[in-house]
């Protein structure tokens, strides 16, 4: 997607006046400091468009929803991501890793496996190959649960 300097600028403003962001020297997102419950808000941190529903859906419908915003569910890629997150949530909220049906392997949504420094205590309960965060480790549940969701959307256009 191309879009203007002046919808950049627009768009950087409105996070800014929002405290969202803030916007370093090479204009990348980062965290500014804790704003409270981000339940129903966006928030960028460095590279990546975050939103944290306040709805509780199915895993599959927060896939969708996320989808109908030009995004996905997030996929956490490192302990730092993993940290940010979970700074800012209180409950269980979906994320992209799911159990590949004819096998026991966890995967995120592009197809990558579970970085093994990420924390992910699984559960033995049958039926539960969704992912989902909680506020101190990753972890699985049945997919028909309602849970809010995390979108993620990486920007690039903060690669000037």
């Amino acid at each position: 997607m191309l879009i203007t300097s002046e919808e950049k600028n627009n768009y950087l403003k409105s996070c800014f006046l929002n405290g969202l962001v803030s916007l370093d020297g090479g204009g990348f997102c980062f965290e500014e400091q804790a704003c409270g419950s981000l339940q129903g808000r966006h928030f960028c941190w460095k590279r990546n468009w975050y939103y944290f529903s306040k709805g509780e859906v199915t895993w599959e419908e927060s896939r969708n929803l996320c989808w109908n915003m030009g995004s996905s569910l997030v996929k956490i890629d490192d302990i730092q991501e993993l940290n940010f997150i979970q700074s800012h949530i209180k409950y269980t909220y979906w994320i992209g890793l799911y159990q590949k049906e004819d096998k026991n392997e966890w995967k995120w949504r592009d197809n990558t496996k579970l970085a093994q420094q990420l924390t992910f205590r699984q559960s033995n309960k049958v039926g539960e190959k969704c992912g989902c965060l909680k506020p101190q480790y990753i972890n699985n549940a049945d997919c028909s649960r309602s849970f809010p969701y995390i979108c993620e959307k990486n920007k690039p256009f903060f690669n000037n």
